[in-house]
């Protein structure tokens, strides 16, 4: 028995899974009841995808004995892993019974209640373990992520805040953090991003999401200063680029605008994005109308059904005076974007300009209804004022 035992322990090594099966099926004929045999050849099947005959044997296992802590782990992965969480929740729950310290098995328990929404209940075992052990630091950004999950903003805040530099949860317990306070509380939200670059400071992601929280501050000096080190740092980018470009347009800087969306496309021709936006810059400057035509039907190749590239192309259209083709694509790009303000507004332009006053009143006052910026609210008032006017003298309906 032992000798075909060592011998598909040889071969499991060696990951010749087949063999190492025989072997083992081979010992188990000697001896059917061996816990040993039938453990490692459970093994085999989960390393062979055949999880279903793992299954089989470690439920085996646990009629000849069911305080074995190792099958059990093993039976409650495989059940995890195939989102059967009432049979995994049945092994941990066991678990918590027999082996000598239950803390994994309720950190695994807290998962699978967090996993079916269970939030109380998962919460319950984070703070079972934590008052165990209160520097379990994986546990308790679990915790954290509960009550962010649970819209508990304060408690949330206050378990991610625990978490010390050193932790390896540090860093993204530093962005959990930001993004709860992104909305209310910018200046904080930014504090807890360069806590984390403190931390990881060469770090892209971190960078980045810095630059669109200063963006959003419209502080554009330190999100350009910010981007450009991107650039400079990761120079063959062509995201980082886009943005850059972005935060320049943002700083009515177009020459730099259009110096790096021209980059962005030369390092990634397939950047519908950049494609899109170079295109349309031309075409709100009125100027080489034909290469954004292009640009901008390259986007429209990549991503055909992108509301605000037909968009794009509208505009080059009513730029050249064309006015009905204008609105033929902007129609199509009021359907495709929704409830965009902007595009809403191109396509009354392009009413206005082809004779149709009273629809492009129409698209004035529903565009107005959804627009945000006060510039835009103000140049739309106006646009509507005017446009009553003439509505009014024509005799039509307002």
């Amino acid at each position: 028995m032992l000798a075909h035992y060592y011998l598909g322990r040889i071969y499991a090594a060696a990951r010749q899974l087949d063999k190492a099966e025989r072997a083992y099926l081979d010992a188990l004929k000697l001896g059917p009841q061996s816990e040993l045999i039938l453990t490692d050849l459970a093994v085999t099947y989960e390393l062979q995808g055949r999880t279903d005959k793992a299954v089989e044997l470690y439920q085996r296992i646990l009629v000849l004995n069911p305080q074995s802590v190792p099958v059990r782990r093993r039976l409650a992965g495989i059940y995890a892993g195939q989102k059967k969480f009432d049979e995994a929740l049945s092994q941990f729950q066991a678990l918590e019974q027999t082996a000598g310290d239950p803390r994994e098995a309720r950190i695994k328990m807290g998962l699978i209640y967090f996993e079916k929404g269970d939030l109380d209940r998962a919460a319950t075992e984070f703070n079972l373990v934590l008052a165990a052990e209160p520097t379990s630091w994986v546990v308790r950004y679990y915790l954290g992520s509960v009550y962010a999950e649970r819209r508990e903003t304060s408690r949330a805040l206050e378990e991610f805040g625990k978490i010390p530099p050193d932790s390896e949860y540090y860093v993204d317990a530093r962005i959990r953090r930001a993004y709860i306070l992104q909305k209310d509380d910018l200046r904080n939200a930014v504090r807890e991003i360069r806590a984390a670059l403190g931390v990881k400071p060469d770090d892209p992601e971190l960078m980045g999401y810095l630059a669109s929280l200063y963006r959003e501050q419209k502080d554009l000096k330190n999100a350009i200063e910010l981007l450009e080190r991107m650039v400079a740092r990761f120079p063959d980018n062509d995201r980082y680029h886009f943005t850059l470009g972005a935060a320049y347009d943002e700083a009515n800087q177009k020459d730099r605008t259009l110096e790096q969306m021209r980059r962005a496309v030369e390092l990634n021709p397939k950047n519908a994005a950049a494609l899109n936006y170079l295109g349309y810059t031309y075409a709100e400057m009125g100027v080489r109308l034909d290469e954004a035509e292009k640009l901008i039907r390259r986007a429209l190749e990549i991503e055909p059904d992108d509301g605000f590239y037909v968009d794009s192309l509208g505009w080059v259209y009513y730029q050249r005076g064309d006015y009905r083709r204008a609105v033929e694509h902007l129609e199509r790009a009021v359907e495709l974007a929704g409830d965009d303000p902007t595009v809403a507004e191109h396509l009354g332009d392009a009413y206005n300009r082809a004779g149709h006053a009273a629809d492009a009143l129409r698209i004035y006052r529903d565009a107005l209804a959804r627009a945000k910026e006060t510039v835009q609210i103000g140049r739309l008032k106006n646009k509507i004022h005017v446009l009553e006017g003439s509505v009014r003298a024509e005799g039509a309906p307002l």
